[in-house]
């Protein structure tokens, strides 16, 4: 619970909070865009043997469903980041850890789309409509996928396409898949090697326990033993900084990096 200032930690702590603000100013560039409305399952295995009308729709439905994640990832990375500069102008310590695990999360999904398109690019390569059907249906879960049963059922009762019907396959496709193991897996394969410990020590900071608590808890004006409760003191935002700045700006910075260069996959 040792409040003393520490001005390295301090000094650090601003430098982080300068460069993300310059990350946000990056994201903050996100173009409007009217997108088309694609199907929400995989056409590949219709075109699987009709090379052209495979090519065609790498080049226009995959693609696009690209640039939407990367617009929707531009856009949830911006106000993430909004969501920690709002919380520390506000003086609400809990808004750090929950806008820097969100950031972790969007990151690891990011990386793991990324690494997805980046194994299976390219249209002169042996397998063609296998490496398409592995870059569509990441792309589709990423944008579609979901815990809910009800957006399931709906999903599997709706007619999604008008060229194949839905299978158990696509089902499947739609359920949202575990972040632990994209985080671990984002970890290993990217420069951001403390994102495992920074999800943990964040979540545990987003639980009501010891360290939440100690957010909290600041030593008495009058030198007693014991501590001060109150509601506001800026202690309590300075604790919740130490504890999530870095990390946020890691995951903010990879996303930035990650979007930036996307490759648009089955285009010559």
């Amino acid at each position: 619970m040792n409040s003393t200032p520490n001005s390295e930690a301090d000094l650090k702590v601003a430098e982080a909070v300068a460069t993300l603000r310059e990350i946000h100013t990056a994201f903050s560039r996100t173009p409007k865009q009217d997108m088309p409305m694609a199907t929400a399952i995989s056409h590949v295995p219709v075109y699987a043997e009709d090379e052209n009308r495979l090519v065609d729709y790498g080049s226009k439905v995959i693609n696009n469903r690209c640039f939407q994640f990367i617009l929707l990832s531009g856009i949830k990375a911006y106000w993430n980041i909004q969501m920690y500069l709002d919380g520390v102008s506000a003086g609400n310590p809990l808004a750090l850890p929950a806008a820097a695990r969100a950031q972790i999360e969007l990151f690891a999904l990011v990386w793991h789309v990324r690494e997805i398109v980046d194994a299976n690019a390219g249209l002169n390569r042996p397998d063609l409509a296998k490496r398409m059907l592995a870059v569509d249906e990441a792309l589709i879960t990423a944008i579609h996928g979901t815990r809910s049963d009800i957006i399931t059922d709906m999903y599997a009762q709706g007619g999604l396409s008008k060229l194949r019907p839905a299978n158990q396959r696509d089902m499947e496709v739609f359920k949202a898949k575990n972040i632990l193991t994209r985080i671990e897996k984002s970890e290993k394969g990217s420069a951001y090697k403390t994102c495992s410990a920074d999800y943990d020590r964040l979540s545990d900071l987003l639980h009501p326990n010891s360290s939440q608590n100690l957010i909290f808890m600041t030593p008495r004006a009058d030198a007693q033993n014991g501590f001060t409760l109150e509601l506001r003191n800026p202690r309590h935002v300075s604790r919740a900084q130490k504890q999530s700045v870095h990390a946020m700006l890691n995951a903010s910075g990879q996303i930035l990096e990650l979007t930036s260069n996307f490759p648009n996959p089955f285009v010559d």
